[in-house]
């Protein structure tokens, strides 16, 4: 909170990612932080989940979509690329972001 009230002080956008989230359900931790983050604004959604194809693709030094086109990760990081360029089309006082929520990929998994 300290960071948001000082950051917006100085006038300045700012955004929150909740990165290395627990893949399929959401434990009440990363529930209880993502809301305390939307309440804030700024939170971009997806949130990341902890995958394996992410420790991989930098193992290769490659990202998830060289790695694993068709992967769960790399549909994160086109959700996440789009959750960006909205924001950034937006003037920074009006900047805000869709609810963070699992990636499509995973909603259709379940």
């Amino acid at each position: 909170e300290i960071t948001r009230m000082r950051v917006k002080e100085k006038g300045k956008d700012y955004a929150f990612l909740l990165n290395q989230c627990p893949p399929a359900q959401q434990s009440a931790r990363v529930e209880l932080g993502a809301k305390a983050l939307q309440a804030m604004g700024g939170l971009l959604a997806p949130l990341v989940s902890s995958r394996v194809d992410y420790q991989e693709a930098a193992r290769l030094g490659r990202g998830v979509g060289e790695f694993n086109p068709d992967g769960v990760a790399a549909e994160e990081m086109r959700e996440l690329w789009a959750s960006i360029k909205h924001r950034l089309k937006k003037p920074a006082s009006a900047a805000k972001t869709p609810s963070a929520k699992p990636t499509k990929a995973v909603r259709n998994a379940a």
